[in-house]
């Protein structure tokens, strides 16, 4: 209902009453939102309730504010109201209806909606991805013609306040708390975040798109120690349901030990005898699994998905509640000893407050200035570590060394790789840079890395532990050296083999040495040592998207994350998902397949394994 041909046409006007229907959207914005928090209810201390308040005010301001920045702008013109009107009832309403659709994408599967998920809706498979009833389409028409409606009463009720009142006073001062909401929000969630408050930092994932601020760093690097130790969420606070339930575990009268060996950026095709010569030996008496992906391409995603089985989609979710992985919490439950230390700081990313909460507070030891250094003694820390444990119990190693990913070598390091640089050349990679002395640079790190792991190895066999050992040696992500001519560097970049794909050797007492070439992944670790190593009989579905890693039975694909985007991984292709573009397939070159999608099976398995862990709308 467009207000009608006698409109005031001044700018002054025009502004008031784009005031007045900036404040009606924000409203109903608000009232939109109770959807969200029906399904993911805030907690009941004061600072929960007040950011669940604040954040709903001042966001829903925000998010109108900027649907209605073009009418705004186009008002300075002196647009004609009566024009403007039909500009913001389309716009309003059909971002209206998107944010509908994501209410009820957030209550099936606890994310909002992303370009990924709207191609998957529109794209020529939809109708076997989601699969609605007749009935169901004439709901969405009435509800896409009730939103375009309600917006066009809104800009006629903003209109015929506006022409009784020409005073704004009391929408400026609405704005002004309404602004002082969203900085209030972001506030709490920073304080939240230092002080490891879950409801707080898990009610951020609400809102859609809340913009989320830390000083966890900061701090740290000022000497400021934040809170390293989680405030428990209430009962009913948390959206997720991980596991899906208790797990029934029986452990051995002995337990064997359990060590991960991980190196930063170790690719799966970098431990030959030429370059790892100590993990070689070592392999030759384990399992080697030769077809091998981690969760991604980053060390985020890769170190996630070995601990907890999941894709990297739960990341944000279990950080927010502070939910550490239920393999953690079974070895701490059977009196394990645990030796933690890494090469790199483990609260970027923050697995200090996700794959280690329920061991808080890390010990951080290192002194050293580089990474070599720190590589050198976190092998050490967990040399001491095997002196000076209780031999009586069991132990959980994790030794995860840097010098791979940080190019870090000993100044005097014998090369074996030549011509090496000393050290990388970031600003100079282009298409045409050489490849060869950098990418010599890293196999030299990784033969670095190989001695400190063979003096691990060396101990391990000289008290005799190799016998009731699990020692698992793999990597976190890949890493590639523009080997496809698209000026790929590094990781966290595609999802291609030499970004993901990693070794996997695994030395199992009681298991003979041999090589395996069905397809695992580091999804499967957890679940193949809570139920072979630690006698939990829970099926793997509850607490896991991964399979035993002994079992050969074919993997059709794997969901594959890294800091920003996720792929759908195939044995032919890769569907990159991206939160901000359309769908892209390409080969495994990064070729682009114009013409291919997953199949709608496999996008249904998808969309399953995204929501399983979350708790279920009423």
């Amino acid at each position: 209902m467009s207000p009608h041909s006698q409109a005031p046409t001044g700018r002054t006007f025009a502004f008031r009453w784009l005031m007045r229907l900036f404040l009606i959207n924000a409203a109903l914005l608000s009232l939109l939102s109770l959807r969200y928090w029906s399904v993911s209810p805030a907690g009941d201390a004061f600072l929960a309730k007040a950011f669940a308040l604040s954040a709903t005010l001042g966001h829903c301001a925000i998010i109108s504010f900027c649907i209605l920045l073009p009418v705004f702008i186009l008002a300075a013109f002196r647009v004609r109201v009566r024009y403007l009107s039909a500009l913001s009832v389309l716009i309003c309403g059909s971002m209206g209806i998107v944010l509908v659709a994501d209410t009820f994408c957030y209550q099936q599967y606890r994310f909002h909606i992303n370009a990924a998920i709207a191609e998957m809706f529109f794209g020529p498979a939809s109708k076997e991805i989601f699969v609605f009833p007749t009935s169901m389409y004439v709901k969405m028409g009435a509800m896409f013609a009730a939103i375009y409606l309600t917006q066009m009463l809104a800009a006629f009720v903003a209109y015929r306040l506006t022409l009784k009142k020409q005073n704004c006073k009391a929408e400026w001062w609405t704005t002004f708390v309404l602004i002082f909401c969203a900085l209030g929000a972001m506030v709490i969630y920073t304080i939240g975040d230092i002080m490891s408050i879950t409801t707080i930092t898990q009610g951020a994932e609400v809102p859609p798109y809340f913009p989320r601020i830390t000083m966890r760093s900061f701090l740290s690097k000022w000497g400021i120690e934040t809170n390293t130790v989680r405030f428990k969420s209430e009962a009913g606070g948390g959206s997720l349901s991980y596991p899906l339930e208790a797990l029934n575990c029986s452990p051995p009268v002995k337990p064997m030990n359990v060590l991960f060996l991980v190196l930063d950026a170790w690719r799966f095709d970098m431990h030959a005898a030429d370059v790892a010569p100590n993990i070689n030996v070592f392999s030759k008496q384990a399992l080697n699994f030769e077809h091998h992906s981690s969760g991604g391409s980053a060390t985020r995603s890769g170190i996630f998905s070995l601990f907890y089985g999941l894709p990297s989609r739960y990341w944000r979710p279990m950080l927010a509640e502070r939910r550490g992985p239920v393999l953690i919490s079974k070895l701490k439950e059977f009196g394990y000893q645990f030796g933690i230390y890494a090469g790199a700081p483990l609260n970027s990313p923050e697995f200090d407050r996700t794959v280690f909460v329920d061991l808080a507070p890390l010990k951080n030891e290192n002194v050293g200035k580089k990474p070599y250094e720190r590589d050198i003694e976190i092998k050490d820390h967990f040399i001491k570590f095997l002196d000076e444990r209780d031999t009586n119990r069991p132990f959980f190693g994790f030794i995860f060394f840097d010098a791979p990913h940080a190019f870090s070598l000993p100044k005097n390091y014998p090369m074996p790789f030549t011509p090496s640089l000393k050290e990388p050349e970031f600003m100079a990679l282009n298409p045409k840079y050489p490849p060869l002395p950098f990418f010599n640079l890293y196999k030299n790190s990784i033969s670095f890395n190989d001695e400190l792991v063979g003096e691990i190895i060396a101990k391990l066999k000289e008290q005799s532990l190799l016998d009731n050992t699990i020692v698992l040696v793999t990597g976190d992500h890949g890493q590639e050296f523009n080997e496809h001519g698209l000026n790929y560097w590094g990781h966290n970049g595609n999802f291609t083999p030499l970004q993901t794909d990693v070794p996997m050797i695994v030395s199992w007492p009681g298991k003979s040495a041999q090589v395996l070439n069905h397809w695992t992944s580091h999804f499967d670790v957890a679940p193949t040592l809570l139920k072979e190593a630690l006698g939990c009989a829970t099926p793997m579905d509850k607490y896991s998207v991964g399979k035993s890693l002994f079992d050969d039975s074919e993997r059709k694909f794997l969901l594959l994350g890294n800091y920003e985007n996720a792929a759908i991984v195939e044995p032919d292709k890769i569907t990159n998902l991206s939160p901000y573009g359309s769908l892209k397939v390409t080969d495994y070159e990064l070729r682009s397949l114009e013409n291919e999608r997953p199949s709608p099976q496999i996008f249904a398995q998808v969309l399953e394994q995204q929501r399983r862990f979350f708790i279920k709308a009423p």
